[in-house]
């Protein structure tokens, strides 16, 4: 195992505009001397390099190329001065910023004890647990909205040349961690879809949150009476990440390992900043955990302010089975949350546009922008 460390820049809507792909778009100008040859050269599209450049310059506020006529090539473009001692900056900040996670990565995984390798006996490891039958975990994804704002089915609509839910079936999928997933829904659209996967799906008509969280986990415990935790996802938020989920059930599972320690086995890079800003009981690991995405914002300007979002998805122990069975009318699993303040733990999702749900095609269109742009 190694660490990947990529360095983003972002704008103040927290979107990345610039990182390896622009900075390698930006060399690849300097030495074709053209926009389109240095497309090409890279595989992409001319409209996708363009965009990019514009997006980086609306950014900085300053032009990254400028345009040259004649001469022996016919012209084409060349990088700005701007853009160069942009880029120098660039680069000695993400070198930077590489031999710091190296040496944090060192430090927590290589010189510390941790629940992932420990040899010895008296904490079991991550992987032991992972297979065995002493903690078992199930994924349930929430399909049921009715898409009023959106104007149609919004879980089948289009992102990225596939259905909008696809991105979230995708991804709980190459978690190895889930002893089981089930869809629940509304929709006859995104049932067969998924039955053409081989994802266990419930098709209903009810009318509240409540009654559609109930039946599904009603129906998960029927499959699996031994369950120790069930995660529930939304069906509309397709930039959540693979890593992310497993570190939303390595928490859970550490809690369950060894509670009073998930600060220090499972270090969490801005879980200082959380304590400050979150419910002052959020880092105390208790036996029976709920787990909790978040997200942490931070502005340098004009005063220095950091801004959590918490959302989905959540991850709830088996203890808290009962009140997810029985919640008042047309609520959902944050009633609960509300209910054990004391017991919650945060993961901080790595970017925050994986919080985002989709309620409007415009939020469609932006998500989808923002992996175009990446």
């Amino acid at each position: 195992m190694k660490p990947s460390i990529r360095t983003y820049l972002c704008n103040d809507e927290n979107h990345r505009f610039f990182g390896e792909g622009p900075r390698q778009l930006l060399h690849a100008i300097d030495e074709t001397g053209s926009l389109r040859s240095a497309a090409l050269s890279m595989n992409m599209a001319y409209t996708k390099a363009l965009r990019i450049i514009r997006s980086a310059e609306a950014t900085l506020g300053f032009p990254l190329t400028v345009r040259t006529t004649g001469g022996k090539g016919g012209g084409g473009s060349q990088m700005t001065a701007e853009a160069r001692e942009f880029l120098a900056k660039y680069e000695a900040y993400r070198d930077a910023c590489t031999e710091s996670g190296q040496q944090l990565y060192e430090e927590f995984f290589c010189r510390r004890k941790s629940v992932f390798f420990s040899s010895g006996t008296q904490t079991p490891s991550f992987t032991c647990l992972q297979n065995s039958n002493e903690v078992r975990i199930a994924c349930i994804i929430m399909a049921s909205g009715l898409g009023k704002r959106f104007g149609s089915n919004k879980l089948m609509a289009s992102f990225h040349g596939a259905p909008l839910i696809h991105s979230v079936l995708d991804v709980t999928g190459s978690v190895p961690l889930f002893a089981d997933r089930l869809v629940v829904t509304r929709s006859r659209e995104v049932h067969d879809y998924c039955q053409s996967l081989g994802i266990p799906v419930l098709i209903h008509t009810l009318s509240n949150r409540n009654e559609a969280l109930c039946l599904g986990l009603t129906h998960m415990l029927k499959r699996h009476p031994d369950l120790s935790g069930c995660l529930f996802a939304l069906g509309d938020q397709p930039l959540l990440r693979p890593r992310t989920l497993e570190r939303i059930c390595r928490r859970y599972l550490e809690c369950k390992i060894s509670p009073g320690h998930s600060e220090s086995v499972f270090p969490d890079s801005d879980f200082s900043i959380l304590k400050s800003k979150l419910p002052q009981n959020s880092g105390i690991a208790e036996k029976s955990p709920i787990v909790q995405l978040c997200s942490i914002q931070m502005t340098a300007s004009p005063e220095p302010s950091v801004s959590t979002t918490v959302g989905s998805p959540i991850l709830f122990d088996r203890a808290y089975f009962d009140e997810l069975l029985h919640l008042p009318e047309k609520a959902g699993g944050s009633h609960v949350l509300r209910q054990h303040p004391d017991v919650v733990q945060y993961v901080t999702a790595e970017v925050p546009e994986e919080l985002m749900d989709v309620d409007t095609p415009e939020e469609l269109k932006r998500l989808e922008n923002l992996v175009t742009i990446e």
